[in-house]
């Protein structure tokens, strides 16, 4: 976990002569802060400061219009206090700097560390020196010294206070239920008081691993369960019957597992809680905030780890701050594309309406100059999402751009903190999941929704138990498992309402309590009656739907996208979502995923359509977009009576796009159409460009409701369309109605329609060769029976004849020196092609692929695979190979893709299975009896192999990858298995781990556990079967590759990584076969895996 400290002063705002250069010649005018509510979603612009507060800073502060500063401020805590005669001064000029900062118009609040400390117990240095020698000078801040300062500390289970490290300094995690820690803390928000702070950010709280074995914590856990749960309760599910003599578990075997995890969390709230209401006594405007730290961009990581739970946090502190893995800002790399929407969706889910700001640092770039755009963009991904980023560590290139950037955002701040993200999609963001071990995946499903231009919201735990409320029409369900029976009966409250469920892989299979239910209302409405279907499954219940998906293994964080195996696994849901609520998809924009679309209404007159494009490379550079089709459904009632396009990136700031009926356009001006292809309403907008950030505002009209037993049009196009080439569309009706269709097309295009049965037709559209490479307009209507006339628009990107996309592994293959390469070759005229192919190789490189001639059928694709070879030890470096497609008079075209050669290119070649292994745990197969590609494990405390070695074999076929390990045990007597159910947090017994990158992005990986006895988690989608050894234990995992079978010289991330828990007269070890430092959570270090012939 990466904590704000004394250490990182350095991270903190750059600002040099060069900015007051860029400033404007007139500054804005300010208006000094005055005490008051936190400025709420869309108005908040928070900065982070951990150095001196200069003139320069302050002017930025001005011109950027930060209204909130986090200041780290001298009353941190960690290191103690200097003598008590220092005080007066230290306050005074604290006091000044905050004073400054309300006339630049901004709060400040202070930093404060409460759960560590640093200091050696036995050289009595830092917070020892303090407690031995100063504490006495300050007994009316923080009360009577403790009889001894590790009473402050957290302990494991054996009662040792837990040593915490950081940055080189070492110390002790502290416990938020120890009495000294809470006045301590106290002391420290007096004395920010004091010197005129309007409140405390908190470095934490957290619970080092989750638990704290403390006296204090074993006292309260006691209380908390007497007052918690009933007596009944108590007996039932944890067999107490005298919560007075209860004693925490030491692992999750223990029947009061569920309730400690809980009360972890519980005493992080009431931490909060208890100092703030403190702090309210001494300032009424008193502002706290706390550090969540979802590192890794999902929320079960922090629960599991250190009892965070931003849900619960949310009942106390005013902003929600979430700190994440530095540099990991939004940014395109080598066509992989980093979000952070998806951090942005579930934060606001669990904010309870406070202000979010998330502190996820941009990249710095490959060069100076990319800072500015990287900058830009990390600020509209904010702002997009209805949120705040963080300003921090912004260097002088960058500093101009932050500036335009808020200065339009204030501009702007009347709308945008009215309208509030709106979509009548959801995901269930479950966390009550990590209670019972269990694991479900919210983040993959968000970021393949927001790949799909489909905006949706998150809903948490709360969200179900009260009710799910409108505007949410369809909720995803992402193998949501523990579910109670109240949530159970609110998911079919709102089905028979007329609401959509989408159970993605089984739902619903363990209670409240974590026990596996014996039988299901949930899977019997979804007419799930044993196993979980393998196939989508639909089904009508009561007046509303639910489908049922496979399942499908994706990764805990999705920043970096998913594989093409994972997408294909969720390649449904987008027409699920339209079947399961009975409308339309809430958006469509005619454009590939590196751009995202949200929406955001104010409940009455005013919807905002934002569109945010990161094709910003690590250089800085932006490919526009241009010509965007963005269809939106609008709120019920409503219709669009004005609409202006507002952007930060050009001189253009708001521009009125006449609203219009029928498709076509005012002169120079991109237009906003009105369309209704069911009941619903929609607007139809162009964007004429889009650089980085542009907003659409939509200022509505109430009107009256469409009827809403209208059916929806339904359009599927084939065929790509080139100048002299042709468009198939298939009309439909959502349903089978008798239907006159007219498709208008621009001039010179040839439409003939075709009816077809049940009221669908056929309709071919022939594109001119003259049309130009545009995005092209077609009106489809349909007239019904009763003579309702529907409406919708079909967009067609005319493009060159002839297109060639090349598909480059991030790496070169430097196991084999030779890498494989596909370019795929798209025609998009209605006749074959004869086209010649050539390579270019860099310098030194040969292509086994001479100039060659492909057959390319009409409108169709067609993938030519090359490999390339390696000179003899090749330098590190990028390399750059281009292929080139020449068709006659058809034309021309060429394509480029970098790749690299790393310096330390780990890698394991992995042998096609001639036939899967027998999961029995013997490694007795035909595929095991080779040499194992691994031979030795390192330790990740980098003193080198590990002391019990482990060995591994790997083979795959078309669907799962096999994965046997060898787990040598020089005590096989002392071996830990306690963990029993599949799901459980079976990584605490001995235990092996793979972690599998398929989409290759090096930020996310697929994780699979399994202990000793074989137990899994997660607990479906794979099969593990481990045996006992004389030497020690044996394990066979077959884990899924998707729908996308391998082919010989993909490549693929891979770790592999044992944990040997610690035993009476050892100390744990925990081990690898690519070394990863004290996390084995690294995506960026992990090795790779090629596969074989």
């Amino acid at each position: 976990m990466n904590r704000f400290t004394i250490a990182a002063l350095a991270g903190s705002v750059l600002l040099a002569a060069s900015l007051l250069a860029q400033a404007p010649a007139v500054p804005p005018a300010v208006t000094p802060y005055k005490p008051g509510p936190v400025p709420p979603n869309g108005d908040l612009r928070y900065c982070i400061h951990y150095r001196e507060v200069t003139p320069d800073f302050i002017e930025f502060l001005r011109q950027a219009r930060i209204n909130f500063l986090h200041w780290h401020g001298p009353f941190h805590g960690y290191t103690g206090m200097p003598a008590r005669t220092e005080l007066e001064k230290m306050t005074a000029r604290t006091r000044k700097t905050i004073d400054e900062v309300h006339a630049a118009g901004a709060a400040c609040i202070l930093y404060i560390g409460p759960c560590f400390s640093y200091g050696d117990k036995d050289k009595r240095t830092i917070l020892f020196d303090f407690y031995d020698k100063r504490w006495q000078e300050y007994t009316d801040y923080f009360g009577p010294k403790p009889g001894d300062l590790l009473e402050m500390a957290q302990c494991d289970a054996k009662g040792t206070p837990r040593p915490y490290s950081y940055g080189g300094q070492d110390g002790y995690h502290l416990c938020v239920n120890s009495p000294g820690v809470r006045q301590y803390t106290k002391g420290l928000i007096r004395m920010i008081c004091e010197a005129g702070g309007d409140g405390s950010f908190y470095d934490g709280p957290y619970v080092s691993q989750g638990n704290c074995y403390c006296k204090w914590c074993r006292e309260r856990f006691r209380t908390w369960l007497k007052e918690t749960y009933t007596p009944d309760e108590l007996r039932q599910h944890f067999d107490v019957t005298d919560p007075a003599t209860a004693e925490p578990p030491l692992d999750s075997k223990g029947r009061l597992w569920l309730a400690w995890r809980k009360f972890g969390t519980w005493s992080l709230l009431d931490f909060l809680k208890d100092t703030k209401a403190y702090a309210r006594t001494l300032n009424p405007n008193y502002i706290m905030t706390a550090n969540y730290c979802m590192w890794s961009g999902e929320p079960f990581g922090p629960q599991v780890g250190s009892a965070e739970n931003i849900e619960l946090w949310s009942q106390a502190i005013d902003v929600i701050f979430d700190e994440a893995k530095y540099g990991a800002g939004p940014h395109m790399n080598q066509g992989v594309k980093n979000s952070n929407s998806l951090d942005y969706r579930y934060l606001l889910a669990a904010a309870h309406g406070k202000p979010v700001a998330l502190l996820k640092t941009a990249p710095d770039g490959n060069v100076p100059d990319a800072r500015p755009n990287l900058t830009r963009l990390a600020i509209a991904e904010g702002a997009a999402q209805g949120a705040t980023w963080q300003f921090h560590y912004i260097q002088p290139p960058a500093s101009a751009a932050a500036i335009e950037y808020d200065a339009f955002l204030a501009e702007h701040a009347s709308v945008l903190t009215r309208a509030r993200p709106w979509s009548p999609v959801a995901v269930w963001a479950s966390l009550q999941q990590a209670y019972a071990g269990l694991t479900s995946y919210p983040p993959g499903v968000s970021r393949f929704l927001a790949d799909q231009h489909i905006p949706h919201t998150f809903l948490i735990d709360e969200d179900i138990e009260k009710g799910i409320a409108p505007p949410c029409e369809v909720l995803i369900l992402p193998q949501v498992a523990m579910i109670s029976d109240a949530q159970i009966a609110m998911l079919l409250k709102f089905v028979e309402n007329g609401g959509g469920l989408i159970l993605l892989g089984p739902c619903g299979t363990h209670d409240a309590w974590g026990q596996v239910r014996a039988e299901s209302a949930l899977r019997r409405a979804a007419g799930v009656e044993v196993d979980w279907p393998k196939t989508p499954q639909r089904r009508e219940s009561g007046n509303g739907r639910i489908a049922c998906l496979p399942a499908v293994s994706l990764p805990g964080s999705a920043n970096a996208g998913l594989s093409p195996a994972q997408e294909a696994g969720l390649a449904a849901l987008p027409e699920l979502i339209e079947w399961a609520g009975g409308h339309g998809l809430p958006a469509s924009v005619g454009a590939d995923s590196s751009i995202e679309v949200t929406t955001a209404f104010d409940g009455a007159q005013t919807m905002l359509v934002q569109l945010v494009n990161y094709n910003v490379d690590l250089n800085g550079r932006v490919k526009p977009a241009v010509n965007i089709p963005v269809k939106v459904r609008l709120p019920p009632c409503t219709a669009v009576d004005n609409a202006y396009l507002l952007s930060p990136d050009d001189g253009t700031k708001k521009a009125l796009l006449p609203v219009v009926f029928r498709a076509g356009k005012a002169a120079g001006m991109p237009p906003c159409w009105m369309l209704a292809p069911g009941s619903d309403a929609c607007a139809n907008i162009e964007v004429p460009r889009l650089e980085i950030y542009d907003l659409v505002e939509l200022q509505l009209k109430t009107v009256a409701a469409l009827p809403a037993n209208l059916p929806r049009i339904v359009v599927a196009r084939t065929g790509e369309a080139a100048p002299g080439g042709q468009v198939t569309l298939a009309l439909s009706l959502s349903r089978p109605a008798e239907a006159r269709w007219a498709v208008e097309a621009p001039p010179e295009w040839q439409v003939k329609l075709t009816p077809g049965e049940n009221g669908a037709a056929t309709c071919v559209v022939g594109v001119p060769a003259t049309a130009h490479q545009y995005n092209h307009s077609l009106v489809v209507s349909a007239v019904l029976s009763d003579n309702h006339k529907l409406t919708d628009h079909v967009w067609v990107d005319v493009a060159a004849p002839l297109h060639v996309e090349l598909r480059a592994p991030p790496h070169a293959d430097a196991l084999s020196g030779q890498t494989r390469f596909d370019a795929v070759l798209h025609n998009r005229l209605a006749k074959p092609l004869t086209a010649q192919f050539s390579v270019t190789a860099p310098d030194g490189w040969t292509a086994d692929t001479a100039p060659r001639q492909v057959e390319l059928p009409a409108s169709e694709a067609q993938s030519v695979t090359f490999w390339l070879r390696a000179p003899a030890a090749p330098k590190p470096g990028v390399y750059e190979v281009s292929v080139d497609v020449a068709a006659g008079a058809a034309g021309s075209a060429r394509a480029a893709a970098g790749f690299a050669v790393l310096a330390d290119f780990q890698a394991l070649r992995c042998p096609r299975a001639t036939e899967p292994p027998k999961l029995d745990g013997k490694l007795d197969d035909k595929c095991w009896t080779g040499e194992p590609a691994v031979k030795q494990f390192l330790r990740n405390d980098g003193k080198g192999p590990a002391k019990q070695q482990t060995r591994a074999w790997l083979a795959y076929d078309d669907k799962k990858l096999y994965v046997a390990m060898e787990c040598i045990e020089g005590e096989p007597g002392t071996i830990i298995a306690l963990v029993t159910n599949d799901g459980g947090e079976v990584w605490r017994d001995d235990s092996v781990e793979v972690f599998l990158d398929q989409a290759h992005t090096h930020q996310n990986a697929a994780h699979y556990v399994a202990n000793v006895l074989g137990r899994r988690n997660p607990a479906s989608g794979w099969d593990a079967v481990a045996v006992r050894t004389d030497v020690g234990w044996t394990i066979e995992m077959a884990l899924p590759l998707g729908s996308v079978a391998p082919k010989p010289g993909d490549m693929i991330g891979l770790n592999l990584c044992r944990t040997r828990p610690a035993r009476p007269q050892n100390e744990p070890e925990f081990s690898s076969w690519v070394f990863t430092g004290s996390s084995f959570h690294q995506p960026a270090k992990f090795g790779h895996l090629v596969f074989g012939e």
